[in-house]
């Protein structure tokens, strides 16, 4: 299949090299063997983004939340939302050593 002039968007969960990477580099190979111009974006920096760039794909960092079981507990939640939410916001859970008092 000629894919020549095809642009094609392929937004993977990790920027690790275990198996499911490992499939998507082969994926990414066979795009690019039929002529397709590939992006890969990725949530951070890992080793997939050495072998992505040497088979002349961009890649592309977007930060994202990847949940993680770690983050299905109380302490989880309130970290994962002192990460998202901007300083100026506020957090409903205080910060690590610091006491948070309540108006009821």
């Amino acid at each position: 299949m000629d894919l020549t002039g095809q642009k094609i968007v392929i937004a993977h969960p990790s920027a690790d090299l275990y198996g499911s990477d490992r499939m998507m580099l082969e994926t990414l190979e066979g795009l690019s063997g039929s002529g397709a111009d590939v992006v890969v974006v990725v949530p951070n920096d890992g080793p997939l983004l050495a072998r992505v760039s040497a088979d002349h794909t961009v890649p592309v960092i977007v930060p994202s939340l990847v949940l993680r079981k770690s983050l299905l507990s109380a302490k989880g939640s309130c970290r994962w939302s002192r990460e998202v939410r901007s300083p100026s916001s506020g957090s409903p859970c205080s910060s690590p050593g610091t006491a948070r008092t309540s108006s009821m």
